[in-house]
């Protein structure tokens, strides 16, 4: 008999307010929420997809419910109740996707459940990507959140809070789960590692850190596919970056070639680029490294001086800046991307002949 699959974003989700990492500013809040009983009719969780949102409100959930709770007010995650949140199956304790948009009657048919009692101390409405509400389903939604007897509790979570009307602000309490550090990523990694009894993982640690952008999932989801192929397969990025900084057209299309050959998404790794040149930037200027992604290499005093200086970084970060918006809105993405890096190589060259007659 197989034991099924589990990814390990899944196996590491969060179940206690220290696990929600580079959110503990934000945990500190909900727990005082679940210690002084002060339960808002609405909760707005808000923040870049995979920093926690999801994993905060199902902890709040359980917290609010549990038979058991620790004495720093984390579930216990064993008791009944726990277990039947975790499981999905807990009447009282609803989490639904917003992705496809709900109408004005859907909502009124959920907030018209969320008037029933339920076994349960408190019941919890988790909306996820509730942006996509239509503006009439919002305005559904006013009058439930200024009632001081309704017993749900209303948690909304959304990757894009500038779409939700300032009416349903107001009426909120929010939370901003900010993305989350370099440092605090490779640390969350290094503790996974031992736990899975990986070894030699180092590059692939780097990588996903480097890709997931400060999204916990993203990066757990990028270090689990590394784990699984070769992590040498992956330098395209330090490839493509050092092409750049030694002015070298040859080795930056040989980059583009090897993503492609890899299955390297074009669009994708345009934006990648367009994020190291972001995090080389902010090396230059010495900005705090809690601040910085990783970047793809380990010379970045040699990759910094290829670009002349912080001008020639500017530059580069303007024409790929320019070149992804054009791929974002449907040109065809390899061609534009080796356009704008044979333009850029061109204004380096320009650049730094500039600077050495002086």
């Amino acid at each position: 008999m197989t034991t099924e699959y589990l990814e390990l974003y899944k196996k590491y989700r969060p179940q206690r307010w220290q696990d929600l990492i580079g959110q503990q500013k934000t945990a500190k809040t909900l727990q005082h929420i679940v210690k002084s009983g002060n339960v808002p009719t609405g909760l707005g969780f808000f923040g870049d997809r995979g920093t926690g949102k999801t994993s905060a409100a199902f902890i709040l959930a359980k917290a609010l419910n549990c038979e058991n709770l620790t004495k720093d007010f984390n579930p216990c995650n064993e008791c009944e109740m726990c277990t039947s949140i975790d499981l999905g199956d807990q009447l009282g304790v609803h989490y639904i996707s917003m992705a496809n948009g709900t109408s004005a009657t859907d909502v009124r048919d959920l907030v018209q459940k969320a008037w029933l009692n339920q076994p349960l101390k408190k019941q919890v409405w988790i909306l996820d990507e509730v942006h996509n509400l239509s503006l009439p389903a919002f305005d559904a939604m006013l009058i439930p959140l200024e009632k001081s007897d309704m017993p749900s509790l209303f948690i909304l979570c959304s990757t894009a809070v500038r779409k939700i009307p300032s009416t349903i602000i107001s009426r909120i309490q929010s939370r901003k789960f900010t993305t989350v550090s370099s440092n605090e990523l490779q640390k969350h990694l290094e503790t996974i590692s031992q736990k899975e009894g990986l070894e030699d993982v180092e590059s692939a640690i780097n990588y996903a850190v480097r890709n997931g952008h400060g999204s916990v999932r993203d990066t757990i989801s990028a270090f689990e596919s590394v784990i699984h192929s070769t992590v040498e397969d992956h330098d395209v990025h330090g490839e493509l970056l050092t092409g750049l900084s030694q002015h070298d057209t040859v080795k930056a299309m040989t980059a583009i070639a090897h993503a492609d050959s890899q299955g390297v998404d074009p669009y994708a790794l345009t934006e990648q680029l367009l994020h190291d040149l972001r995090n080389l930037l902010l090396t230059v200027a010495k900005v705090d490294d809690e601040l910085i992604g990783a970047l793809p290499v380990s010379n970045v005093n040699e990759i910094a001086k290829g670009f002349v200086s912080r001008k020639g970084i500017l530059l580069a970060i303007e024409e790929i800046g320019d070149a992804f918006g054009r791929i974002s809105l449907g040109a065809e993405s390899r061609i534009n991307l080796e356009v704008a890096i044979t333009k850029l190589i061109l204004k380096l060259e320009r650049l730094k002949k500039a600077r050495d007659s002086r």
